[in-house]
């Protein structure tokens, strides 16, 4: 499916273009009837003779009379509905056979180039998160590899160019000029409307920094052209993209044009606007400093200080964290006495705790939640007893509903759900720089509507390993499993790793109102202004259930 890249910017072809061989690939190949994505491993006669891909024919095949249908691998394919390409199961496989790992670690090392991650690494960035209650703990135990995933905090002045950037962006209108179906312009070509809209947008933070900063501006544009700023392009970038890795909730709008503006750059500019993440990794190796990650004092010193507390947990007293503030400053100060040398500086020291801090925070705050819904589940239902008019269960066509449960069926798969979603969080930083990865790979998309709109169908094999590695964790610490065992990539339901991303970024934000509503309850029934509302729905326990 993908096809070599451009050789030269004056060929003026576009390696990304869209449409060959039928839109998807070579002409042999044959795709799935259902997503139309995905290269066909197998074939259903009692369907007619219709060709699916391992994740369509599961669904298609989940019920009823399809359920008996027997399909027939394709040459050189190989593919059973208990381990279908694309499922866990088929993952777990080939882990077993030891395909998977050399896959993997194929795939890791062509996308670091001279980085020594390592996939074998990135594996243990996942086991990071396995425990909840002590996140510094996961920390000590997995610096050195979740390191590799944590960006460094944003500096004074490198906020300075990160306000510029935003600025350059909201002004652009990039994805709408490019990503169209047809005609860009009666004089342009799309090539030449990437061309373009790059140069435009380039050419815009060039005269943000001079308008900024005269002295420096003036360095940067007299009598130089744009490949001579090539390295301070990739530095305000990737500025850019670290913010948003750290900060999910910012640049809600103008991330996804930096994105895909990177992606069409190869085939427009004759310089890269490319740049690694810089990580506490990078940073501590480049200045010689890694012994600082093996410090007994270094988990004290990146403790996430909060006195907020999750659902029916008392909140820390204001004695108990100052005291908790006041060790870790303490902490803080012996480690800058003992690492700061001549290649690390007291301010590198005191950065890159405060990064793998707000990565703590970070966890802390997005995961909390998810346990306080995972405490509600379990306190008021039972999957074995329904109480009274409280039950889970969910009827297809009934409000809303695609799908028919029992309630201990619904129950199961709520608590599989929201325990997915703890090791997601967890790993958010590590997802987002993988994802990243396969969006600025070499990788070919094409443009699609999916049903929602107009979008980018590209592959994203890094963090599909990645998702796989998580998800069989969570199946085998389940047991028992509701539902496919399914990781959406590349498809008409999630068309590429950028809506993967985002779609995660949204838990924390949709359940945190209702556990604050929930939470706020017992008050709301003591409160002579609200107390008769909370009585019409019987008090006590009644208003949770009802509630959720």
């Amino acid at each position: 499916m993908t096809a070599a890249p451009s050789a030269s910017m004056a060929t003026g072809e576009h390696k990304r273009e869209e449409g060959a061989a039928g839109e998807n690939g070579d002409a042999g190949t044959v795709w799935c009837i259902e997503c139309e994505d995905v290269a066909a491993s197998v074939r259903c006669e009692a369907c007619g003779g219709d060709y699916f891909c391992g994740l369509c024919f599961q669904w298609q095949h989940r019920s009823g009379r399809r359920l008996q249908h027997k399909p027939t691998a394709l040459p050189g394919k190989e593919m059973f509905r208990e381990t279908a390409e694309g499922t866990t199961q088929h993952f777990i496989k080939m882990q077993q056979q030891g395909k998977g790992s050399a896959t993997a670690d194929s795939a890791a090392s062509k996308s670091a180039g001279n980085t020594s991650a390592s996939a074998t690494k990135e594996e243990a960035g996942a086991e990071g998160g396995e425990t909840r209650k002590n996140p510094t703990g996961q920390l000590r135990s997995n610096l050195v590899a979740l390191s590799q995933f944590i960006p460094v905090r944003i500096s004074a002045e490198e906020r300075v160019y990160l306000r510029l950037l935003e600025g350059a962006l909201e002004v652009s209108e990039y994805t709408d000029k490019v990503d169209v179906v047809r005609g860009w312009s009666f004089r342009n070509s799309k090539h030449d409307t990437i061309r373009e809209e790059i140069g435009d947008m380039l050419q815009l933070l060039l005269g943000l920094v001079v308008a900024g900063n005269y002295k420096q501006g003036t360095a940067l544009v007299a009598g130089a052209d744009m490949h001579a700023n090539a390295a301070f392009f990739q530095k305000v970038l990737e500025i850019g993209r670290r913010f948003k890795i750290t900060n999910p909730e910012k640049m809600r709008c103008s991330y996804g044009k930096l994105i895909y503006l990177m992606q069409d750059a190869p085939s427009a500019m004759d310089f890269s606007v490319k740049a690694d993440i810089r990580t506490v990794f990078s940073v501590l190796t480049e200045k010689k400093g890694i012994a600082l990650l093996e410090d007994e004092d270094t988990a004290q010193a990146i403790e996430a200080v909060s006195n907020v507390a999750g659902y029916g947990e008392e909140a820390p007293s204001r004695a108990s964290i100052e005291a908790r503030a006041a060790a870790k400053q303490l902490a803080i100060k012996r480690l800058c006495e003992k690492h700061a040398s001549k290649t690390l500086s007291k301010e590198d020291v005191e950065s890159t705790l405060a990064s793998l801090s707000d990565f703590n925070s970070f966890v802390d705050s997005n995961r909390r939640p998810v346990d306080d819904m995972l405490t509600l589940l379990k306190t008021h239902f039972h999957p074995g007893d329904v109480e009274g008019k409280f039950s889970l269960e969910i009827s297809q066509g009934l409000r809303g509903s695609k799908l028919s449960h029992s309630h201990g069926t619904q129950y199961t798969f709520v608590l599989q759900t929201l325990c997915l979603w703890q090791k997601v969080t967890e790993n958010m930083f590590r997802l987002w720089i993988l994802a990243e990865r396969d969006l600025l790979s070499d990788s070919q998309y094409r443009l699609a509507n999916t049903g929602q709109g107009m979008n980018r169908v590209q592959n994203a094999p890094k963090i599909s390993h990645a998702m796989h590695t998580i998800l069989s964790k969570v199946q085998q610490s389940a047991g028992s499993w509701v539902g496919l065992s399914v990781v959406h990539l590349g498809d008409r339901d999630v068309p590429n790793a950028l809506v993967f991303i985002d779609k995660y970024t949204q838990v924390a934000r949709l359940l945190k109102p209702i556990v604050d509503c929930i939470a706020a309850l017992p008050l709301l029934g003591t409160d002579p202004k609200t107390a008769h509302i909370i009585s019409k729905y019987g008090g006590g326990e009644s208003p949770p259930k009802v509630f959720l």
